[in-house]
This record gives structure tokens, C-alpha cells and sequence, in this order.
């Protein structure tokens, strides 16, 4: 009798294992497809600059709450990210170059970076625009880039977490299978 119970137990287990090795590869699949979908986008709009040093002076005498602007080195392999908070009227650098278009997502990142210094140092703050002022459109159509760009970095992130899920259900499933081979296959005891 206990070696039946421990037989069903163990295989139990071994398909729970089953089933976590299946999940776990359905969101390491997705996962990617996810990637490659958005990047494939950024990839098909062509979105590039100059790819020469940026200089802006950021126009925020008006403005209560300082932009932050965020330097994203993309020369490593691992991107390295410094935030500083700039006070009104600073000449900000951005001396990254965006070679080509932008493909990888540390470029996507700089890209909506670069975007969103030009508007703080070309225009006013939106909400001291008047709706007759010219530059509003223009405004506008920058800032959608920008919330475009980070909403592709946000996907991007919420799939890296994806893959990690995957990983950690592949791990989990593989856990699963030894625990219960092991229950399944062990003898009872004399006891």
C-alpha cells in the first residue's frame, strides 16, 4: 500500500515537473518572440541621429522639478547608468553617439534620452504652452517619440522578466522530475 501512495506521489511530482519544464520553455519562447517583435519595429521606423556630440542648455527657469537626465553608456557590454538630477539653465553633454539606426536596446534608451533633452532645451515646458503656439505640434510629436521609446524599453524589460520566469520554471521542472523519480522509485522502508 505505502508503495503504491509513493508511487502515484512520485509520479505526481514528476508531472508537475512536466508541466513547469513546458511553462518555464513557453515564456523563454515568448519571451524572445516578444523581443524580436519590438525590435523589429524600432528596427522598421529607421529612427537615427547625426551620431555627433549633443549639446543642449536645458530652458527649466520655469520649471519647479528639474529635468533628470540619464547617461547610458552603449560602448559596454553591460550598459552603465548614471542619473543626475540637472538644475535649471545647465549645459547639458550628451556625448554618447547613436552610430546607424537604433537597433539594440541601449541605443532605444539613449535615443529617448536624447529626445526628451532636446525638448527641455528647445522648448518651454508643455504646460505653459498656449494652444496657438507653433512649437506645440512639434512638442508633441517629440514627446510621442519619446513615450514610444520608452514604452519599447519598458516591453524590453518586461521581457527580459519573462525570460527569467522561463528559466526559473525550466529549473523548477527539472527539480520537480528528480524529486519525484527518486519518490517514485524508492523502496519502502523496513520499518
Amino acid at each position: 500500500m505505502k508503495n503504491n501512495i509513493r508511487k502515484i506521489a512520485g509520479i505526481t511530482v514528476g508531472l508537475l515537473g512536466i508541466v513547469s519544464l513546458v511553462v518555464g520553455g513557453i515564456f523563454i519562447q515568448q519571451s524572445q518572440a516578444v523581443k524580436s517583435q519590438i525590435m523589429d519595429a524600432i528596427v522598421a521606423q529607421r529612427i537615427s541621429t547625426s551620431g555627433q556630440q549633443q549639446q543642449f542648455i536645458l530652458n527649466t527657469a520655469d520649471v519647479t522639478n528639474p529635468p533628470v537626465v540619464t547617461d547610458v553608456n552603449v560602448a559596454s557590454t553591460v550598459p552603465v547608468t548614471t542619473t543626475v538630477v540637472v538644475p535649471p539653465g545647465t549645459i547639458v553633454n550628451v556625448s554618447q553617439k547613436i552610430v546607424g539606426i537604433i537597433d539594440t536596446p541601449a541605443k532605444v534608451k539613449l535615443m529617448a534620452n536624447t529626445l526628451m533633452a532636446h525638448l527641455m532645451a528647445d522648448f518651454a515646458p508643455y504646460s505653459t504652452m498656449t494652444s496657438t503656439d507653433p512649437n506645440r505640434q512639434t512638442y508633441l510629436n517629440g514627446l510621442s517619440m519619446v513615450t514610444a521609446l520608452n514604452e519599447a524599453q519598458m516591453g524590453l524589460g518586461v521581457s527580459t522578466i519573462a525570460l527569467g520566469v522561463g528559466i526559473f520554471m525550466l529549473i523548477t521542472g527539472l527539480g520537480f522530475g528528480i524529486i519525484g523519480i527518486y519518490i517514485a522509485r524508492r523502496k519502502a522502508s523496513t520499518s
